[in-house]
């Protein structure tokens, strides 16, 4: 699984002026994803809002919602989990300055509005007044300077940290409820940054000492009442919350279990009401008749890198070789139970405003492959960890019926990831099967992946041309000439394909029917949330 921090250093310097991606499982990567990805739009087996079902009725107020999700592999921390249990039990208790919603749209949560300056390197963001965390404490421009400041303090451990670094400069306070941000260069996606697709930029006190399972304090609609290790975390709606018209329910109860198959018992039982993340093909086995799922597509992926800077990669069309080999919707079927998108190897996922148009739709055609190849026969080796098994066999599979000679060499989780830029395994096999999460931006996929230097670029891929066009798209505002710049680079990653995409995942959550308004969000987000007869 695609880190999702970077172990060097970072440094933003933060002035109060007055100038005032660690390795997953293949499930914990879903898991995360379905708790922090991006939703859209719902798969043609989900309710099409990306909603709970249910029969319609009038929102009901008063209950506990009992949430069950797996025992977080690390202590929660706001600052560094990347647990899906650690985010959900954060989530209800912290909030972030935008929340990104179904439509990839930003709604205003701590910050009111988001503006830039001409030169596209100052943004300015005024803040929600009247708001108070639950120890009563206001909330102020210093919440925000700290809790950013301490994700993108040098030696942060952080995931949040990876997104900030190169862009993110100086955070300056303008007054009490009006911040500044200054950075490196032209972003225009930085208010994304910013929100709940940015899954750390939690806002937390400046009085933060880093415990926040003993001293949980946030601006969010519930308080944490209850705590016991290991089995369960209890919460108590707010009735100061700033936004206590949102909120039905009067309680979460969330139920930690040891594995997936105890929650989805759970699920199946009634124990619990929902998942607080889901993973599409664990609903086989759940009864229909009372479980609904909540669908849609994410920027989650697992990618095949191909080295092009190596033999037998460095010939372009012996990567479009391997592109026309693959049936994607066999392995949309196997891998994902038919609930993801099918890929076409360019990186702007279905849950992007704006994705490239022109391109054909790439499925397995032997004739093409046979056609690239001229009578050659391929062999190379794909490296993948012990959690993309299945996945690799799959591809291997296909790749072999194509007349490919492909080999499996399989790693730990570990070993997979162990190692330098120039060492690891997932950064320098000649093939690669790495799972990313989901991020909200293209622009930091881009910039990870596929620009020259790279730091997580396994492919060693370089096009000046599609260097020049990623610093073009990362500044521009019209969405007119966005279009345009992303048709350009979706057609060099078409035409080159250092890296195949055969799907995207799909973010999921099941429900009992009897709950309503809960979708599969990328923050566990309670708002409208209420639960029925």
């Amino acid at each position: 699984m695609a880190n999702r921090s970077d172990p060097r250093e970072s440094g933003v310097a933060v002035s109060r002026r007055q100038v005032v991606d660690l390795p997953l499982s293949r499930r914990g990567l879903l898991l995360a994803a379905g708790a922090t990805g991006l939703l859209a739009a719902c798969s043609s087996t989900s309710n099409p809002s990306g909603t709970a079902a249910g029969p319609p009725g009038k929102p009901v107020r008063g209950g506990t919602l009992k949430l069950g999700s797996e025992v977080p592999s690390s202590g929660i921390d706001p600052v560094t989990s990347s647990d899906p249990t650690g985010l959900a039990a954060v989530q209800l208790v912290n909030e972030y300055l935008f929340s990104l919603e179904a439509d990839a749209t930003l709604r205003p949560v701590l910050g009111l509005r988001s503006s830039v300056d001409p030169s596209g390197l100052v943004w300015t963001v005024p803040l929600r007044r009247g708001v108070t965390f639950n120890d009563h404490t206001p909330f102020t421009a210093d919440a925000v300077l700290s809790s950013l400041g301490r994700l993108t303090a040098p030696r942060s451990e952080s995931p949040a940290a990876a997104t900030f670094r190169g862009i993110l400069d100086t955070i300056t306070k303008i007054d009490d409820f009006t911040v500044q941000f200054r950075l490196h260069r032209p972003f225009a996606d930085f208010p994304y940054l910013l929100s709940s697709g940015n899954f750390n930029t939690f806002i937390l006190p400046p009085s933060y000492g880093g415990n926040w399972a003993r001293t949980p304090m946030g601006t969010g609609p519930f308080t944490l009442t209850a705590n016991v290790t290991g089995q369960r975390l209890s919460y108590a709606r707010r009735p100061d919350y700033w936004n206590a018209g949102r909120i039905y329910v009067d309680g979460v109860d969330l139920l930690l279990y040891k594995d997936a198959q105890a929650r989805l018992l759970a699920l199946q039982s009634g124990e619990i009401d929902a998942e607080t993340s889901s993973i599409a093909t664990d609903g086989a086995s759940l009864n229909r008749s009372r479980i609904t799922t909540a669908a849609g597509p994410s920027s989650t992926f697992t990618a095949l890198a191909l080295r092009t800077d190596r033999p037998p990669f460095d010939d372009r069309s012996v990567r479009q070789a391997v592109a026309w080999a693959l049936d994607r919707s066999a392995v949309n079927a196997v891998q994902l139970r038919s609930e993801g998108a099918v890929g076409n190897d360019h990186i702007f996922a279905p849950s992007y405003g704006t994705r490239p148009q022109g391109l054909a739709q790439r499925d397995k055609n032997l004739q093409k492959v046979k056609e690239l190849l001229a009578g050659r026969t391929i062999a190379f080796s794909i490296t993948a960890s012990q959690f993309e098994v299945s996945y690799a066999a799959q591809l291997q599979q296909q790749l072999t019926a194509a007349g490919f000679k492909v080999e499996l060499a399989t790693l730990s989780d570990t070993a997979y990831y162990a190692g330098s830029d120039t060492t690891a395994p997932w950064l320098n096999a000649e093939a690669t099967l790495t799972g990313w999460a989901a991020r909200p931006s293209p622009s930091e996929f881009i910039s990870y992946m596929f620009r020259t230097g790279a730091a997580w670029n396994a492919s060693h891929y370089s096009n000046p041309a599609l260097d020049q066009l990623a610093v073009k798209l990362d500044a521009v505002t019209g969405d007119g000439d966005k279009q345009g710049l992303v048709n350009q680079i979706g057609r060099i990653l078409w035409d080159d394909v250092p890296v195949v995409i055969p799907v995207w995942e799909p973010t999921v959550r099941f429900t009992n029917k009897r709950v309503h308004g809960l979708g599969a969000d990328m923050a566990l987000d309670l708002g409208g949330v209420w639960i029925g007869a």
